[in-house]
């Protein structure tokens, strides 16, 4: 898929300004993603010897940071699960979680350098997971920490997808979100409701607690 102009110059805008992240991305639709299990040993390595998916991930994700060229890639690490459906892509797919669980914060102080069709087209590349994530569940072993986490990822995945972001940021945080008993949230309510700048949501939980 060619990047146009413009598109390249977002694509600069990147954690570490790297000018071949178009080549990577590029790249990865017709080689695959590389290795998701890196590195096979602790130690230094050359940069060609890291997989695609890893050069990627270190431009448009950083500390919970997102750069204009995230906006860019989202779409195209998007097909690249719908290229390789026969891969365990958990690692992609938690990644793309993360950036999600960034854009609240991030997506205002850089929106206005972005067009519409710049969000369009990232909006219905998530949309466009949707029917590759029940299969993508389905390699997962819950019984596993790191499988549940990637299970969990998932589901968040698809509610961010469909926009339901608040039902997404509780899921990442797995835990009950209030005490049925006592009414009382749980932190990591308050956080997710923190991250959205939502205070009205817990209050709209806590009340149908009540009447319930």
């Amino acid at each position: 898929m060619p990047f146009t102009p413009r598109q390249r110059q977002l694509l600069l805008d990147s954690c570490y300004h790297d000018f071949r992240l178009p080549e990577y991305l590029e790249r990865i639709l017709v080689e695959g993603p590389g290795d998701y299990d890196w590195p096979p040993a602790p130690g230094q390595y050359d940069p060609e010897e890291f997989p695609l998916w890893e050069r990627i991930w270190a431009q448009i994700w950083h500390q919970g940071s997102i750069y204009l060229a995230t906006y860019i890639a989202v779409p195209v690490l998007c097909e690249v699960v719908a290229r390789f459906p026969g891969m365990n892509h958990a690692v992609l797919l938690s990644q793309l979680v993360m950036i999600e669980n960034s854009r609240p914060r991030f997506e205002p102080l850089i929106k206005s350098q972005l067009h519409e069709s710049d969000l369009h087209e990232y909006q219905a590349a998530l949309e466009g997971l949707l029917p590759h994530l029940p299969a993508q569940l389905r390699m997962q072993d819950d019984s596993t920490a790191n499988g549940l986490r990637a299970t969990q990822s998932i589901l968040a995945l698809y509610a961010f997808a469909v926009g339901k972001t608040w039902a997404a940021a509780l899921q990442l945080r797995a835990a009950p979100p209030i005490d049925f008993e006592t009414g009382t949230f749980s932190p990591a309510l308050l956080g997710a409701a923190e991250l959205l700048g939502r205070d009205d949501l817990p209050g709209a939980l806590r009340a149908e607690w009540q009447e319930w």
